[in-house]
């Protein structure tokens, strides 16, 4: 029954490889994004401070909002993530 196991085992292991291995692999074939989307993702890529008001239903007067946003490249430059 060892002998099956240290089999299955490395079975396995050969499957996470080649699993863990597919992004890089699809990551060298996929073409670049066109140059207009390039374009905007990275009009978006900073670092970013948005200020405002927020007044709920029923709140008596609005609230001071405050948020940060870092936009990074994600999707090999086809978009942004923050």
């Amino acid at each position: 029954m060892d002998a099956n196991f240290s089999g299955y085992r490395y079975m396995v292991l050969s499957a996470l490889a080649l699993v863990a291995a597919a992004p890089v692999i699809q990551a060298d074939t996929t073409p670049p994004p066109p140059p207009d989307v390039k374009k905007t993702v990275d009009m978006f890529v900073g670092h970013w401070t948005l200020t405002g008001t927020d007044l709920e239903p029923g709140a008596p007067k609005p609230v001071a909002v405050t948020a940060t946003l870092d936009c990074k490249n994600a999707a090999l430059g086809a978009a942004v993530n923050s």
